[in-house]
């Protein structure tokens, strides 16, 4: 017999017990009245199958069931003990009760001492159960993009192009989040557009672009900073367009939605980034390097990305 169905015997038991005044009863199914069929709500007319008693107290006829004190039962040990090996199917173990009624009968026939010491052997049963254990607060392993994205920025003087460092970073975003595209792009400012480019990052599912991403890395003020990549896109209607700036104003936000263009921050992309796998992450990271390596071709940004890498203890290995 399951332990829930034993120790919910104990409780109806002590519920019973405790309204009629007596410390036990022999031949309890003999001598309790029992709900047989529903007289009222949604299942009213249909038989019981589970173990309800019908008591008189000072306030009236009561109902006394299995099913709570089961429910109450499996939420403590599933949720609150972590024993996840205990099943939860409270219906089916409920309806099983008329399989048991001689362990039934001699709960109602113990003294209190005895119902109490039966309980505690009950519990030490479900003590005996392994605990699942709890996902720890702190990571055992960095999230590397989501670190990158968070403490690299373009510094200033270092002799890397204005944007490159950006355009990096979100090259490697779409090449971990779109695997399935191919991804075109280039170096900043090298007039990417007029190669046939629609945004700085284009993702090509077979020859159709499925994928656009423009990079600006200031904070965009004005819809006419956009209108030029919005225009590209309007022979490709059904590609994901989003733009990635430092920020952008409400109105910007509001002028590229309505044209299907989404407006990006960095804060977003670690937002994204979080809910990343390990692996994921790492695939961005060797994406961004990977550009700064083939298309940059930037030594003072390869060099400085590098170290980054090497102080934080992220390994593309």
């Amino acid at each position: 017999m399951l332990i829930g169905l034993a120790m919910s015997f104990v409780a109806i038991a002590e519920q019973t017990l405790s309204i009629l005044g007596l410390d036990n009863l022999d031949r309890a199914l003999e001598n309790l009245e029992r709900l047989e069929v529903y007289e009222s709500g949604r299942n009213k007319g249909r038989k019981v199958n589970s173990l309800i008693f019908e008591v008189e107290d000072d306030d009236g006829r009561r109902q006394i069931g299995i099913r709570g004190p089961y429910d109450e039962f499996v939420r403590v040990v599933r949720g609150e003990l972590r024993r996840f090996d205990y099943p939860s199917s409270a219906p089916h173990a409920t309806q099983a009760w008329s399989a048991h009624t001689d362990e039934l009968e001699a709960i109602f026939s113990m003294s209190p001492e005895e119902r109490r010491a039966a309980a505690e052997a009950l519990w030490d049963l479900v003590l005996e159960l392994p605990e699942h254990r709890r996902r720890t607060e702190e990571r055992t392993m960095a999230q590397p993009f989501v670190v990158v994205l968070e403490e690299f920025h373009s510094e200033r003087g270092t002799g890397e192009p204005t944007g490159a460092l950006l355009q990096g970073l979100t090259y490697g975003f779409v090449r971990a989040d779109a695997p399935t595209l191919d991804i075109a792009t280039a170096r900043v400012r090298s007039g990417r557009r007029r190669g046939g480019g629609v945004g700085d990052i284009d993702g090509y599912d077979g020859p159709d672009i499925a994928l656009a991403a423009e990079v600006k890395d200031f904070e965009v003020a004005s819809i006419s900073d956009l209108t030029g990549f919005m225009a590209n896109l309007s022979e490709w209607p059904d590609a994901v367009a989003f733009v990635v700036c430092k920020g952008a104003t409400q109105e910007v936000v509001e002028a590229a939605a309505g044209s299907n263009v989404t407006v990006v921050t960095r804060k977003q992309m670690i937002d994204a980034a979080r809910l990343w796998t390990i692996d994921k992450q790492l695939m961005a990271v060797r994406s961004a390097l990977g550009y700064f390596v083939h298309y940059e071709q930037n030594d003072a940004l390869i060099r400085r990305f590098s170290t980054f890498l090497e102080e934080r203890g992220i390994s593309l290995r």
